[in-house]
């Protein structure tokens, strides 16, 4: 039976164990440290509470919180303490024993090259800007040229990115694990810089556009955009819980590292986001100041100022961004340090996704070597960069919410069938997975086919591939699965990623 298994699973499956560890070492800061990334935290605002408001904004953080954990991240998290064994394992249950090398195994390491790019374009952003606000660079090197539709960033920021990928790519093989030793760390000294700014921001939150009224429909449609943001945001990096499940102590430990990394943390995060940018947008601005607008309000706020604000559409508002109220109006060497210290947090994720680009190639095209994978990763994140779409992290999120939430759909309604045991590795390819994943995947695309009034659409993704697995698996569409051949430890690519 074990020759019916490709040899990447075979792998996986006779590697050795792995040290476990709770869930405060290991699963929950994890998750807390991604949701303090500026990737997540830098455009949060700007269709959620310029749109609707603070408090519907908050509603759809708790939402996402609420659904991320029990959908994205409770199966694959449950599955891999069980069984001590990653996503790559966990997953042939699902989309079978061949099917799962495609779906998540290559779609992951694509979501991967997606996510390096995003990272190593606000990487470059926020230490520019850092430099800048601390009179060490001229501002004008931070300006984007934009010439039709085309988008054209300076050669400082093009050279500064290339290093950026490059260097990442080759620690990331090289090096992973200390730099995961000294992230565990670091992200404490983001968290001061966030607190630090709340703390300059709480008083004039409330002072800005989130005092009006919202208009008519703003306050669920900043619901709807938050859900999506995070819930899109969340999706692929959900999946991993299957490897931090594999690496904690118990299902237990996978729980509370959720409870907290996932449903807390989140929508805390969130609120920190959003209350510096009203606190910025609720102070007048200094007339002479040549920098970039911070938000729509200008002078000492009124209803009726913040009303116009708040009237205006997601793609006729000024930018309301992190990234600026953090240049101005703290500005200064308050500002560039803070600018500083969040893009050095960026500094894990970068090197991480190369890793994972090497590891999920690798286990489909093991004669090349994983060095090459990296460097091949770096080099496909440049068009995103050169085009500008790296930093449109609200399509992007959507897009990858789009293709990983109906992944986890499918393994949650396959969870929810096996009444939370794994069945082990299914032959061959399953297709009451793959189909339901089509399917999800289609829905996840309405938005941006035509039809952007559907969303949160990487939470309808998810409940499409959850419901049509379901009725597949009814209809008994899944091959049988090979239970008895799954008695071996996680690989230790985990003790990789939890170290």
């Amino acid at each position: 039976m074990r020759s019916e298994l490709p040899p990447s699973l075979r792998a996986a499956m006779d590697a050795p164990p792995v040290p476990p560890k709770a869930w405060q070492d290991g699963v929950g800061p994890a998750f807390v440290s991604l949701w303090i990334s500026v990737v997540f935290l830098d455009r949060l605002a700007q269709g959620t509470l310029l749109v609707g408001g603070l408090g519907p904004s908050l509603v759809g953080a708790v939402l996402a919180g609420l659904l991320g954990y029990w959908g994205l991240y409770y199966a694959p998290a449950i599955w891999g303490a069980q069984t001590r064994r990653p996503l790559s394992v966990v997953a042939s249950s699902t989309f079978g024993a061949w099917g799962s090398r495609w779906i998540p195994g290559v779609l992951l390491g694509v979501i991967s090259i997606v996510w390096f790019a995003i990272t190593i374009d606000y990487a470059t952003q926020w230490s520019l800007s850092g430099l800048a606000a601390l009179d060490m660079l001229d501002p004008k090197q931070l300006e984007t040229a934009h010439r039709g539709a085309s988008f054209q960033p300076r050669p400082l920021f093009l050279f500064v990115a290339a290093v950026w990928s490059l260097t990442s790519a080759v620690i990331g093989i090289l090096a992973v694990r200390l730099v995961a030793a000294i992230m565990l760390v670091y992200p404490i000294f983001a968290a001061i810089a966030l607190g630090l700014a709340l703390l300059w921001a709480i008083p004039t939150a409330g002072l800005g556009p989130i005092a009006a009224r919202p208009f008519e429909g703003g306050g669920w449609r900043a619901i709807a955009t938050m859900a999506q943001l995070m819930f899109g945001f969340l999706a692929a990096n959900a999946l991993a819980s299957a490897d931090w499940g594999a690496a904690s102590n118990s299902p237990r430990d996978a729980r509370l590292g959720g409870l907290v990394g996932v449903m807390l943390a989140g929508p805390i995060v969130a609120t920190v986001g959003l209350l510096i940018v009203a606190g910025a947008l609720g102070r007048p601005l200094d007339a002479s100041d040549p920098g970039p607008a911070v938000g729509a309000v200008t002078g000492p706020p009124t209803i009726a100022s913040a009303r116009a604000a708040l009237a205006r559409t997601p793609a006729d508002a000024p930018p309301v961004t992190l990234r600026e109220v953090f240049l101005r109006p703290i500005g200064g060497r308050i500002g560039g340090t803070g600018l500083l210290v969040l893009s050095l947090a960026l500094l894990g994720p970068a090197c991480f996704n190369p890793f994972v680009i090497a590891r999920q190639f690798s286990a489909i095209w093991p004669a090349v070597p994983r060095l090459a994978w990296t460097i091949a990763g770096a080099l496909l994140t440049w068009p995103l960069i050169l085009t500008g779409l790296a930093r449109r992290t609200e399509l992007l999120f959507g897009l990858i919410g789009a293709a990983a939430a109906p992944v986890a759909g499918a393994m949650a309604a396959d969870y929810a069938l096996r009444k939370g045991r794994w069945p082990g590795p299914r032959r061959g390819v399953n297709l009451a997975g793959m189909i339901a994943w089509a399917v999800g995947l289609g829905v996840g695309l309405v938005p941006y086919v035509g039809f952007p009034q559907v969303q949160p659409a990487s939470m309808l993704s998810f409940v499409a591939a959850f419901v049509v697995y379901a009725i597949l698996a009814m209809v008994r569409l899944e091959p049988p699965a090979m239970a008895a051949e799954v008695t071996e430890p996680a690989p230790p690519e985990v003790a990789e990623q939890a170290e």
